[in-house]
């Protein structure tokens, strides 16, 4: 490089502002007039933001290469005072542009790139394409940008997953942003080996049905509200049964009749008394006819009338057997009628809890109209879709844990038996099942766990 006396690099110094200034115009009107089409044709505005680092623009000069080039003997010699702070002043206002000779060695940090400018390049960051991504990691992560780095506007996103060499952070750390992979995010974490996960579970009652009418009357006592307990047993609901209690007494006097004329067997005795005369007469009738004293005719007559004795006496059977059959009769028409009366009459199947009523007392009803619910809070049945990848059969009566959502941000976990797997998938490897639980009982007497709440299930996979 070839060094001047003062007079001359005064001389210089200035062409080369004026050279600059001149530069940095044509510069700017030429970003301007870029950044405007930018706007209006992306690819352009890639283009620039690939261009524009490569022309040095918003660069500067090295302090090392700053600090050599001030401490030159012949320079600090011929400047004057006055000169050398207006250049400095000069020089600290506008971009350090530094003409670079092709042939002398580079300083250390630079790199040569188009019209002679230079461009610091840091040690730890290598010369390639991939320097606006490192900055965008740089913003992401907090730290402060690279010395000479130019904010683009718009930079291309950081690639997602973890970095090859990236090792998962100590316990109860993180990873940074830059390193979480942008398709793990919001993903729930999968379920420990030999465990199977259903996500996703609801609750039902195990027993938990409408009562109906059971005939059609009027509703003349309803002893229940909602939010009542009852016991098993306990009376509920009464409708009118004046007619099923009238129908009652009519049977059981049939009964009575029947009865009576069931014991009656009068008859059977005069048929087997008639057929013992018939008999005698007959004999009589033999030895009078062997006599010659009464003719064929009047034997033959006799021989009838026993015949008929003795078919009465069968007659006489049959229609006690009848009457004995009437009784039966009787005694199922007042057990009908005792049925009517106990269908008007609706008391309570199992312990439970009456969880809505739909009829008001004196509502007429008919026979299968929904009156009230009734519910058994104390089972609880816990409903999912479970992804095998073992035989189904294999999940029946294994050991699942259930957590219940009780409400937000509160958790009740219990043990439980998978009791059921349905018997065809309803999605490939997938089958609806149903783990039974205990529900809680309070202090207060109330249950902990409702229909309706969310759950996850958890069931040990079984060995093959």
């Amino acid at each position: 490089m070839k060094l001047l006396n003062g007079s001359e690099l005064i001389s210089c110094s200035n062409a080369q502002i004026i050279s600059m200034k001149k530069s940095i115009w044509v510069a700017c009107a030429a970003v301007a007039t870029a950044g405007g089409l930018a706007f209006a044709v992306p690819s352009v505005r890639n283009w620039i933001d690939q261009t524009v680092p490569s022309l040095g623009i918003n660069g500067y000069r090295s302090d090392s290469a700053s600090s050599t080039e001030r401490g030159s003997g012949n320079v600090a010699a011929e400047t004057s005072p006055a000169t050398e702070s207006a250049a400095l002043r000069d020089d600290r206002d506008l971009p350090q542009l530094v003409n670079i000779d092709s042939t002398d060695s580079l300083p250390t940090g630079t790199s040569p790139s188009a019209d002679g400018l230079s461009l610091p390049v840091p040690a730890e960051l290598p010369a390639t394409n991939e320097a606006p991504i490192v900055l965008a990691q740089a913003l992401q992560s907090g730290e402060t940008p690279l010395p000479g780095a130019v904010d683009l506007g718009s930079l291309p996103a950081a690639p997602s997953g973890l970095p090859q060499a990236a090792t998962p952070p100590a316990a109860g750390g993180s990873y940074p942003i830059s390193s979480v992979p942008s398709s793990g995010i919001g993903v729930p974490p999968a379920a420990p080996s030999g465990i199977l996960l259903v996500p996703i579970a609801s609750l039902t009652f195990v027993r938990d049905i409408d009562v109906a009418a059971q005939a059609d009357g009027i509703i003349t006592q309803l002893h229940v509200d909602e939010g009542k307990t009852v016991r098993q047993g306990d009376p509920m609901i009464e409708l009118d049964a004046r007619i099923a209690l009238a129908e009652i007494t009519v049977q059981t006097k049939e009964l009575e009749q029947a009865r009576l004329k069931a014991g009656d067997q009068s008859q059977i005795l005069y048929s087997e008394a008639a057929y013992e005369v018939a008999k005698n007469e007959v004999d009589i009738s033999d030895k009078l006819y062997k006599d010659r004293a009464e003719d064929l005719s009047t034997n033959q007559k006799k021989k009838l009338e026993l015949k008929k004795a003795e078919l009465q006496i069968k007659v006489s059977n049959i229609e006690h057997a009848k009457d004995k059959a009437a009784v039966g009769v009787s005694e199922a028409k007042l057990e009908a009628a005792s049925v009517q009366t106990a269908l008007r009459k609706i008391n309570a199947h199992w312990d439970g809890f009456v969880s809505d009523v739909k009829k008001e007392q004196f509502d007429y009803v008919r026979a299968g109209e929904v009156i009230l619910r009734l519910t058994d809070m104390s089972k609880i049945r816990v409903n999912g879709q479970v992804r095998v990848n073992i035989p189904p059969h294999l999940l029946l009566n294994t050991k699942a844990r259930v957590a219940v959502q009780i409400a937000p941000g509160v958790k009740h976990e219990v043990d439980g038996i998978v009791g059921f797997v349905a018997p065809r998938a309803s999605e490939p490897d997938t089958y609806r099942m149903w783990v039974e639980i205990d529900n809680v009982r309070l202090p207060d007497g109330q249950f902990l766990m409702r229909e309706g709440m969310k759950a996850t299930i958890e069931i040990v996979s079984p060995t093959r």
